[in-house]
């Protein structure tokens, strides 16, 4: 049997899956992106591949099956809780930044004007501009990290 990891590497000429290499096959796999190298289209073909080129006096066993699906499927799960715990993140990121905005409402806060000078006001309004919360201090909008101080 052809372990899953050389099938797509093994010469198609072989249809015994002997686990002969082509020079081609082998470059081309040692250069793949390490990031890109097993998705779930790739585990597939590598899985029917393995299937395809197996020995028939001695196919896969129920179990080895039932081991590399098991892996895949925490794999899969893996990814997609990372996915969900990124955008998580980025949610209560957003989230604390609108509170300390709006923390920040009827207090007299000192902006960095952002050439060398302050601009001194009280925050009247928090306008959120694609997520992000701007305080209208004054009669001019701000960005929340040119605060300098608060009283």
């Amino acid at each position: 049997m052809v372990p899953i990891v050389g099938a797509l590497a093994a010469d198609s000429t072989s249809p015994g899956g002997s686990g002969s290499v082509s020079p081609g096959a082998r470059e081309k796999a040692e250069s793949a992106d390490p990031r890109q190298a097993l998705d779930r289209n790739a585990f597939l073909r590598l899985l029917t591949t393995e299937l395809r080129y197996q020995d028939p006096l001695q196919p896969v066993k129920d179990q080895e099956f039932i081991a590399q699906l098991a892996q895949f499927s925490a794999l899969e799960q893996m990814e997609n809780l990372a996915k969900t715990m990124t955008a998580f993140s980025e949610h209560q990121v957003k989230a604390a930044r609108l509170a300390q905005a709006t923390a920040l409402l009827g207090r007299e806060v000192d902006l960095d004007d952002g050439q060398g000078g302050v601009l001194t006001g009280r925050v009247e309004a928090i306008r959120l501009k694609d997520g992000v919360p701007w305080l209208l201090v004054g009669g001019h909008e701000a960005a929340l990290d040119t605060v300098v101080t608060v009283r």
